[in-house]
């Protein structure tokens, strides 16, 4: 007799968002003709069951971008209620989805939901029921559903996780493990800190020390860090030596262990207070210029970054400093200090 055996797997909303767009006229309402993005949609479409993979790429990017700049308020398609619309109801579609696998299936378990699709562990003795499923919801909603077979995922929340698919295609998601331009669209792109990114990735989905990857890597601008002042602060300036020296508002900025080297502050435009710009090193060197080169970065301060961040998605909270026990021995050595005196 033959035993079942659990498989991950992920039914994938192909086209969602895009599709929701068109078919529910949740375009934003500032496009002065929406039709044209319902043209680009069907282009897409058939530049992928082409294979086109260029022309497949580039209008993926437009419509995605699209439906981003309708939740970002400055842009001129900015239509948040267009916007949450689509979000919204890709979700009420995909719960419905869900609640078709948990009345017909008895040993699925939901590990993640989330806007495009749904990942979930099952005895593989009930695929068939997951596949009928599918077909009715495909056949009552007009969408279609795609389906990856999981080998591992590394879960922080539902919004941050890497994902490892049999076919050993890697997929990420959240602020942790993605840089670059994000799904969202084209006006989101992230590239701070990237080769932090890379380690915590290939220490999840290959077991590789973090050190192996920072210490390894020389280009310079994947430990780059872009330090914005937005505009309701006049000017930045960067301790350098224990003075302040103005810089422009916008700075592309490395670790360094450099002491004289300080971090950057921006000033706010009406209070004249100042503050630090979040998330820099203590020790900054600045280089818009492109002239810096890689010996100049602390390359070990990417090491315990990226370390710190792995604890944080783990959900390892670092260990209590016992400030009882910190404040005795400090008196202890003050009592000491002051007998040799």
């Amino acid at each position: 007799m033959n035993e079942s055996a659990t498989e991950l797997r992920r039914s994938l909303t192909s086209r969602l968002y895009p599709s929701l767009m068109v078919r529910q006229g949740y375009t934003s309402r500032n496009i002065p003709d929406d039709k044209l993005f319902e043209q680009i949609y069907w282009d897409r479409l058939k530049a992928k069951n082409e294979g086109d993979k260029v022309i497949s790429d580039t209008y993926k990017l437009i419509l995605n971008t699209t439906y981003g700049c309708m939740l970002n308020p400055y842009n001129d398609l900015y239509d948040p209620l267009m916007g949450r619309s689509v979000c919204v109801s890709g979700q009420l579609f995909l719960t419905d989805l869900v609640v078709g696998y948990l009345e017909q299936c008895e040993t699925i378990r939901i590990i993640n939901l989330n806007t495009d699709g749904v990942l979930f562990s099952i005895d593989d003795s009930e695929l068939p029921k997951v596949h009928a499923v599918n077909a009715e919801w495909e056949a009552r909603t007009g969408f279609m559903l795609e389906e990856d077979k999981v080998k591992k995922i590394v879960q922080k929340d539902v919004n941050n996780y890497v994902m490892v698919l049999m076919d050993g295609r890697v997929k990420t998601k959240g602020s942790y493990v993605t840089y670059g331009i994000a799904p969202a669209g084209a006006w989101n792109v992230n590239n701070d800190y990237v080769i932090v990114k890379k380690a915590i990735i290939d220490y999840f989905v290959k077991d590789k020390p973090v050190e192996e990857t920072i210490l390894s890597c020389n280009n310079i601008h994947e430990f780059q860090y872009i330090a914005k002042a937005g505009g309701k602060y006049s000017h930045v300036y960067h301790i350098v030596n224990g003075k302040k020296i103005q810089v422009q508002k916008v700075n592309r900025v490395y670790a360094t262990s450099d002491w004289r080297m300080g971090t950057l502050y921006k000033v706010h435009a009406e209070t004249g207070r100042p503050s630090k710009i979040g998330g820099l090193p203590a020790n900054c060197i600045i280089d818009n210029k492109n002239e810096l080169t890689i010996e100049a970065v602390d390359k070990d301060h990417y090491v315990q970054k990226a370390k710190k961040m792995i604890d944080d998605y783990l959900g390892i909270k670092p260990k209590r400093v016992n400030r009882r026990k910190v404040n005795q021995i400090k008196r202890e050595l003050e009592a000491l200090l002051e007998e040799e005196l």
